[in-house]
Protein backbone atom coordinates (compact mmCIF):
# COMPACT_ATOMS: atom_id res chain seq x y z
CA UNK A 1 0.00 0.00 0.00
CA UNK A 2 1.24 3.59 -0.90
CA UNK A 3 1.00 6.27 2.23
CA UNK A 4 -1.47 9.05 0.51
CA UNK A 5 1.03 11.33 2.87
CA UNK A 6 4.58 10.70 1.21
CA UNK A 7 3.91 8.25 -1.59
CA UNK A 8 6.45 5.63 0.46
CA UNK A 9 5.25 2.32 -0.05
CA UNK A 10 4.47 0.06 2.36
CA UNK A 11 4.05 -3.84 2.85
CA UNK A 12 0.48 -5.34 3.97
CA UNK A 13 -2.06 -2.73 5.37
CA UNK A 14 -0.40 -1.40 7.82
CA UNK A 15 -1.85 1.08 9.84
CA UNK A 16 0.60 3.50 9.89
CA UNK A 17 3.78 4.51 7.52
CA UNK A 18 6.96 3.28 7.97
CA UNK A 19 8.71 5.96 6.68
CA UNK A 20 6.90 9.40 7.74
CA UNK A 21 5.16 7.73 10.40
CA UNK A 22 1.56 9.36 9.40
CA UNK A 23 -1.58 6.80 9.78
CA UNK A 24 -2.93 5.74 7.02
CA UNK A 25 -6.57 5.04 6.28
CA UNK A 26 -8.16 1.76 5.40
CA UNK A 27 -8.18 1.28 1.76
CA UNK A 28 -12.05 2.28 1.24
CA UNK A 29 -11.39 5.40 2.93
CA UNK A 30 -8.49 6.32 1.10
CA UNK A 31 -10.31 5.89 -2.17
CA UNK A 32 -13.06 8.17 -0.92
CA UNK A 33 -10.49 10.56 -0.13
CA UNK A 34 -8.51 10.44 -3.10
CA UNK A 35 -12.14 10.97 -5.21
CA UNK A 36 -13.05 13.72 -3.29
CA UNK A 37 -15.68 11.96 -0.75
CA UNK A 38 -15.28 12.57 2.98
CA UNK A 39 -14.66 9.10 4.39
CA UNK A 40 -17.18 7.32 6.18
CA UNK A 41 -16.79 7.72 10.14
CA UNK A 42 -16.19 4.40 11.89
CA UNK A 43 -18.61 3.78 14.66
CA UNK A 44 -16.45 3.70 17.91
CA UNK A 45 -16.36 -0.01 19.65
CA UNK A 46 -14.53 -1.53 22.20
CA UNK A 47 -12.15 -4.25 20.77
CA UNK A 48 -13.00 -7.74 22.19
CA UNK A 49 -10.52 -9.40 24.88
CA UNK A 50 -8.22 -12.23 23.70
CA UNK A 51 -10.82 -14.20 25.93
CA UNK A 52 -14.34 -12.71 24.76
CA UNK A 53 -16.18 -13.45 22.10
CA UNK A 54 -19.97 -12.67 20.48
CA UNK A 55 -22.90 -15.22 22.25
CA UNK A 56 -24.17 -17.53 19.86
CA UNK A 57 -28.20 -16.73 19.18
CA UNK A 58 -29.28 -19.90 20.82
CA UNK A 59 -27.71 -18.80 24.23
CA UNK A 60 -29.53 -16.26 24.15
CA UNK A 61 -32.91 -17.15 23.53
CA UNK A 62 -32.15 -19.58 26.27
CA UNK A 63 -31.13 -16.99 28.71
CA UNK A 64 -34.38 -15.00 28.10
CA UNK A 65 -36.36 -18.14 28.53
CA UNK A 66 -34.76 -17.93 32.56
CA UNK A 67 -35.28 -14.33 32.98
CA UNK A 68 -38.63 -14.56 31.81
CA UNK A 69 -39.57 -17.50 34.16
CA UNK A 70 -38.19 -15.67 36.82
CA UNK A 71 -40.06 -12.45 36.36
CA UNK A 72 -43.10 -14.94 35.61
CA UNK A 73 -42.63 -16.13 39.01
CA UNK A 74 -43.02 -12.89 41.32
CA UNK A 75 -45.80 -11.87 39.00
CA UNK A 76 -47.80 -14.79 40.12
CA UNK A 77 -47.51 -13.13 43.85
CA UNK A 78 -49.66 -10.35 41.96
CA UNK A 79 -51.67 -12.44 40.13
CA UNK A 80 -52.51 -14.46 43.33
CA UNK A 81 -53.36 -11.44 45.42
CA UNK A 82 -55.34 -10.33 42.74
CA UNK A 83 -57.75 -13.26 42.96
CA UNK A 84 -57.66 -13.55 46.89
CA UNK A 85 -59.28 -10.01 46.25
CA UNK A 86 -61.46 -10.61 43.74
CA UNK A 87 -63.06 -13.66 46.03
CA UNK A 88 -64.49 -11.05 48.58
CA UNK A 89 -67.59 -9.02 48.27
CA UNK A 90 -66.42 -5.54 47.08
CA UNK A 91 -66.16 -3.96 43.58
CA UNK A 92 -63.64 -4.85 40.82
CA UNK A 93 -62.59 -4.02 37.87
CA UNK A 94 -64.02 -5.51 34.46
CA UNK A 95 -62.16 -8.85 32.63
CA UNK A 96 -61.05 -6.08 29.53
CA UNK A 97 -60.11 -3.47 32.50
CA UNK A 98 -58.23 -6.46 34.56
CA UNK A 99 -56.84 -8.10 31.01
CA UNK A 100 -55.00 -4.48 29.99
CA UNK A 101 -53.79 -3.75 33.41
CA UNK A 102 -51.77 -6.76 33.87
CA UNK A 103 -50.38 -6.91 30.56
CA UNK A 104 -49.29 -3.32 31.22
CA UNK A 105 -47.82 -4.18 35.12
CA UNK A 106 -46.35 -7.54 33.06
CA UNK A 107 -44.71 -5.09 30.18
CA UNK A 108 -43.30 -3.03 33.04
CA UNK A 109 -42.00 -5.60 35.07
CA UNK A 110 -39.84 -7.02 32.63
CA UNK A 111 -38.54 -3.56 30.85
CA UNK A 112 -37.29 -2.76 34.73
CA UNK A 113 -36.09 -6.23 35.59
CA UNK A 114 -33.54 -6.39 32.40
CA UNK A 115 -32.56 -2.08 32.71
CA UNK A 116 -31.87 -2.29 36.19
CA UNK A 117 -30.15 -5.68 35.95
CA UNK A 118 -28.13 -4.48 32.86
CA UNK A 119 -27.17 -1.23 33.87
CA UNK A 120 -26.44 -2.47 37.23
CA UNK A 121 -24.45 -5.57 36.77
CA UNK A 122 -24.09 -5.87 33.01
CA UNK A 123 -25.95 -8.86 33.23
CA UNK A 124 -29.20 -10.44 34.18
CA UNK A 125 -29.53 -13.52 35.79
CA UNK A 126 -30.74 -15.46 32.87
CA UNK A 127 -27.81 -14.19 30.98
CA UNK A 128 -25.62 -14.83 34.24
CA UNK A 129 -26.76 -18.75 34.19
CA UNK A 130 -25.60 -18.53 30.38
CA UNK A 131 -22.37 -17.26 31.16
CA UNK A 132 -23.39 -13.88 29.16
CA UNK A 133 -22.69 -10.01 29.78
CA UNK A 134 -24.46 -6.43 28.29
CA UNK A 135 -21.07 -4.23 26.85
CA UNK A 136 -21.99 -1.17 25.21
CA UNK A 137 -19.01 0.77 22.78
CA UNK A 138 -18.97 3.74 25.24
CA UNK A 139 -20.63 6.03 23.18
CA UNK A 140 -23.82 6.06 25.77
CA UNK A 141 -24.06 5.25 29.27
CA UNK A 142 -24.48 2.23 30.50
CA UNK A 143 -27.93 3.31 31.66
CA UNK A 144 -29.16 4.71 28.62
CA UNK A 145 -28.10 1.93 26.94
CA UNK A 146 -29.99 -0.33 28.93
CA UNK A 147 -33.33 1.82 28.30
CA UNK A 148 -32.55 2.08 24.80
CA UNK A 149 -32.29 -1.37 24.02
CA UNK A 150 -35.00 -2.82 26.38
CA UNK A 151 -37.49 -0.27 24.70
CA UNK A 152 -36.67 -1.98 21.25
CA UNK A 153 -37.48 -5.25 22.65
CA UNK A 154 -40.81 -3.94 21.38
CA UNK A 155 -39.51 -4.49 17.70
CA UNK A 156 -37.22 -7.42 18.32
CA UNK A 157 -40.23 -9.34 20.11
CA UNK A 158 -42.53 -9.18 17.20
CA UNK A 159 -43.57 -12.32 16.03
CA UNK A 160 -42.07 -14.28 19.17
CA UNK A 161 -38.96 -12.86 18.54
CA UNK A 162 -38.80 -13.59 14.59
CA UNK A 163 -37.23 -10.05 14.12
CA UNK A 164 -34.90 -10.34 16.87
CA UNK A 165 -33.56 -13.63 16.04
CA UNK A 166 -33.25 -12.96 12.64
CA UNK A 167 -31.07 -9.51 13.08
CA UNK A 168 -29.37 -11.05 15.11
CA UNK A 169 -27.99 -14.11 13.11
CA UNK A 170 -27.24 -12.26 10.21
CA UNK A 171 -25.61 -9.39 12.04
CA UNK A 172 -21.89 -8.99 12.21
CA UNK A 173 -21.48 -8.45 15.78
CA UNK A 174 -24.48 -10.36 16.79
CA UNK A 175 -26.37 -7.64 17.26
CA UNK A 176 -30.59 -7.47 17.32
CA UNK A 177 -32.15 -4.12 16.62
CA UNK A 178 -32.10 -2.74 20.06
CA UNK A 179 -28.52 -3.60 20.21
CA UNK A 180 -27.56 -1.96 17.24
CA UNK A 181 -29.09 0.85 18.52
CA UNK A 182 -28.00 0.78 21.85
CA UNK A 183 -24.40 0.42 20.65
CA UNK A 184 -24.56 -2.51 22.82
CA UNK A 185 -22.90 -6.55 22.31
CA UNK A 186 -23.84 -9.42 24.07
CA UNK A 187 -20.44 -11.40 24.95
CA UNK A 188 -19.80 -14.83 26.40
CA UNK A 189 -18.75 -13.51 30.13
CA UNK A 190 -15.12 -15.65 31.27
CA UNK A 191 -16.95 -17.51 34.26
CA UNK A 192 -16.28 -20.87 35.85
CA UNK A 193 -18.98 -23.48 36.38
CA UNK A 194 -19.07 -23.30 40.21
CA UNK A 195 -20.11 -19.62 39.68
CA UNK A 196 -22.80 -20.57 37.12
CA UNK A 197 -23.66 -23.87 38.92
CA UNK A 198 -24.53 -20.95 42.08
CA UNK A 199 -26.65 -18.70 39.92
CA UNK A 200 -28.83 -21.61 38.53
CA UNK A 201 -29.51 -22.67 42.24
CA UNK A 202 -30.20 -18.88 42.95
CA UNK A 203 -32.58 -19.10 39.64
CA UNK A 204 -34.22 -21.77 41.13
CA UNK A 205 -34.72 -20.81 44.21
CA UNK A 206 -35.98 -17.07 43.32
CA UNK A 207 -38.83 -19.10 41.13
CA UNK A 208 -39.26 -21.24 43.69
CA UNK A 209 -40.01 -18.42 46.35
CA UNK A 210 -42.09 -16.31 44.13
CA UNK A 211 -44.49 -19.97 43.39
CA UNK A 212 -44.45 -20.42 47.33
CA UNK A 213 -45.58 -16.70 47.92
CA UNK A 214 -48.62 -16.62 45.65
CA UNK A 215 -49.49 -20.43 46.94
CA UNK A 216 -49.26 -19.15 50.66
CA UNK A 217 -51.82 -15.93 49.13
CA UNK A 218 -53.94 -18.28 47.00
CA UNK A 219 -53.86 -21.72 48.01
CA UNK A 220 -57.36 -22.07 45.81
CA UNK A 221 -55.86 -20.84 42.66
CA UNK A 222 -54.47 -23.86 42.22
CA UNK A 223 -57.46 -26.00 42.34
CA UNK A 224 -59.43 -23.40 40.66
CA UNK A 225 -57.06 -24.09 37.70
CA UNK A 226 -57.32 -27.67 37.58
CA UNK A 227 -61.43 -27.43 37.50
CA UNK A 228 -61.63 -24.91 35.00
Amino acid sequence: MFCPHCGVKNDGTPLQCASCKKSIPPIDAAARVAAGAPARPQRPGRPLAPTESFSSVGDRMLALAFDRVVVAAFLLIGAAALVDYGKADSPRPSDLVTGVLAGLVAVTAVFLYHVIFEAGFGTTLGKAVMGLQVRGDGERGRFLAAIIRNALRIVDGLALYLVGFLTATFSQRRQRFGDAVAGTVVLNMPMSKGVRAAMMLLWLALVATGIGIAAAICPECSTLTVHR
